[in-house]
C-alpha cells in the first residue's frame, strides 16, 4: 500500500485525516497505519467496548481526558496564532473571601459562663447600693505599716492582758504571723479600740476613706475574728 492509498483508507475510516497522521512523514505513516488500524480501530481479542472502558479507567487514574482514537481523530488541529500573538488567558478566579479574625478578648457568640459553684470573675464582687455607689468604702491599695494599717476584719483576738487599772488592759491581736498589743484608744486602719472587756474587744468603726465614724461597732471575741455584736449601735 502506497501513501495515497493509505491516506484514502484513513479518510474512509475517520472521515478526515487526524492531525498527528497528517504531520507524520509519508514512509512512517505507511508503516504506522496498519498497526494503528489493527490494534486501535479493528476487532481483536479484547472487544472495542472493553477497550473504551479501559481507556476511561486509565484516564481516571492519570487525571487525563479520556478520548477514543475515533474521537481524537475528529478533533481539528488549531493552528498557532500568527505573529506570536498570545492566546487569551482564562479570567482569574475570584479569591475566596477571608473573614477578619475576632478582636482580642472578645466573647464568642452564644458563649455562656458556667460558674459550677465558683465565683463569676466577670461580676463585681463588691455589691452596689441603690444610689449607684458602693455598699462599703473601697479599701485603699496602700496602707501604713503596723497596727494602723490593719483592718478590723483581719484581726483575731488571741487573749487579753488584764491590769488593776482597766484603762491599762491590752488586747493581743493576731494578724497573720504578727501579734500586736492594743490598748483602749489605739487606732486601726478602719476602726478604733473602743472598749476592752473580759473576753472580747469592741471596735468603733470608721470610714477607710474619710476617716470619720460610721456609727457601727464590731466585737471580736477571744479565739475568733470580727463579727457584729447584737445590741451595739449600727
Amino acid at each position: 500500500m502506497n501513501y495515497e492509498e493509505t491516506v484514502k483508507e484513513i479518510e474512509d475510516t475517520f472521515g478526515i485525516i487526524p492531525g498527528f497522521m497528517k504531520d507524520a512523514p509519508q514512509d512512517i505513516l505507511i508503516q504506522m497505519w496498519p498497526l494503528f488500524k489493527k490494534y486501535q480501530v479493528g476487532e481483536s481479542i479484547i472487544p472495542q467496548k472493553y477497550r473504551e472502558m479501559m481507556m476511561l479507567a486509565a484516564a481516571a487514574a492519570t487525571k487525563a481526558p479520556a478520548t477514543s482514537p475515533a474521537d481524537a481523530a475528529k478533533v481539528p488541529n488549531v493552528p498557532a496564532p500568527a505573529g506570536g500573538a498570545k492566546t487569551p488567558e482564562a479570567p482569574p478566579k475570584a479569591a475566596a473571601k477571608v473573614e477578619d479574625p475576632p478582636p482580642p478578648l472578645s466573647v464568642p457568640a452564644g458563649y455562656r459562663y458556667e460558674p459550677r459553684g465558683r465565683r463569676d470573675p466577670f461580676v463585681n464582687p463588691v455589691p452596689k447600693t441603690q444610689g449607684g455607689g458602693l455598699a462599703e468604702d473601697p479599701i485603699p491599695v496602700v496602707r501604713p505599716d503596723g497596727l494602723p494599717g490593719v483592718l478590723v476584719s483581719e484581726v483575731k483576738l488571741s487573749g487579753i492582758v488584764h491590769s488593776t487599772d482597766n484603762e491599762m488592759n491590752k488586747a493581743m491581736l493576731v494578724v497573720g504571723r504578727n501579734t500586736y498589743f492594743a490598748k483602749k484608744g489605739d487606732r486601726l486602719f478602719d476602726g478604733v479600740v473602743k472598749e476592752i472587756r473580759r473576753n472580747e474587744v469592741v471596735f468603733g468603726m470608721v470610714s477607710a476613706s474619710t476617716r470619720k465614724p460610721v456609727n457601727r461597732d464590731t466585737v471580736v471575741r477571744t479565739g475568733a475574728s470580727s463579727g457584729t455584736s447584737a445590741g451595739e449601735m449600727k
